[in-house]
């Protein structure tokens, strides 16, 4: 609250009497801090359009969505309700917010598309340096995940010849930095089960085709496919309905071992003589891939 009080005085430039008042309610013990908050509301936040922004959210949440503390929890659903029109919040988070999910809008962000990582490549001092086939390897061995290209920035200012031991470091601190240890220790066996064998298929894949491959009904692994992404296991492109585990993800699966050569082979050939089934050229190819 003291930080809103903070950019309303620089914003809204309130005389001195308006400002004494607003601090005097504030440290008043009597008023509860919801109230506290909806005075806030009405007096500093109605005035301006304003973006509220609160990073990091997983700071002060656990992995399956609900807040550490429920007074947090119940300031921030009363900010979410009685916001004014003007006003915006936007949470950045690495999980799904089941606390206030019907509060706001979940929106998941997958990695950057080929022009996406084109642009951050050419707008990076250190990345932009980089040879064109060197710029290359960064498309294949990043996979189009930000934080990782961020990593590798850091280490060409220390270490300004490049060269694929940086790749590698980067892929572990990447790895290390998904928290994927803990997200995996949250899942149920059957959603563990879903994870580690969807990790083999290859590239984006429709949920009836991971449904025929692994042996799942639909009804049963569309759920816990929504469950890995709501724990960003795997992103979900909904326009075509197709899901992904990302690289650096399956890089740690197949560190850990969940699955041994003989699983790992079994998977494949059911891939392979799923695809080559449909019989048509782009099916075929891909069936050869598996």
């Amino acid at each position: 609250l003291n930080r809103f009080i903070d950019r309303w005085k620089v914003r809204a430039e309130p005389d001195k009497m308006r400002i004494a008042e607003v601090e005097s309610m504030l440290r008043m013990p009597t008023m509860s801090i919801l109230n506290k908050l909806q005075w806030v509301i009405n007096n500093c936040l109605s005035e301006w359009p304003t973006v509220l922004i609160f990073d990091n959210a997983e700071d002060v949440h656990d992995e399956n969505g609900h807040f550490t503390s429920p007074d947090l929890r119940d300031f921030l659903r009363h900010l979410l309700n009685n916001v004014p029109k003007q006003c915006h919040i936007l949470f950045t988070t690495r999980y799904e917010l089941i606390d206030l999910s019907d509060c706001l809008v979940q929106l998941p962000i997958g990695k950057m598309s080929y022009a996406e990582q084109y642009r951050y490549i050419q707008s990076s001092d250190q990345l932009n340096r980089l040879t064109l086939a060197q710029q290359n390897l960064l498309y294949h061995r990043l996979d189009g995940l930000p934080r990782a290209f961020e990593f590798l920035e850091k280490l060409l200012i220390d270490q300004p010849t490049f060269d694929l031991n940086q790749l590698v470091d980067v892929e572990n601190r990447m790895i290390g930095n998904l928290l994927l240890n803990k997200l995996y220790n949250s899942l149920s066996d059957m959603e563990r089960q879903v994870f580690i064998q969807a990790s083999v298929l290859i590239g984006r894949v429709q949920v009836t085709t991971i449904s025929s491959i692994l042996d799942i009904n639909e009804s049963e692994i569309r759920p816990i496919l929504l469950t890995l992404q709501g724990k960003s296991l795997c992103f979900h492109y909904a326009q075509d309905d197709l899901y992904e585990i990302h690289s650096l993800t399956k890089t740690w699966i197949t560190q850990e071992g969940f699955l041994d050569s003989i699983q790992r082979r079994t998977i494949l050939h059911r891939a392979g003589k799923y695809f080559e089934s449909a019989n048509d050229f782009k099916s075929l190819y891909i069936a050869k891939i598996y």
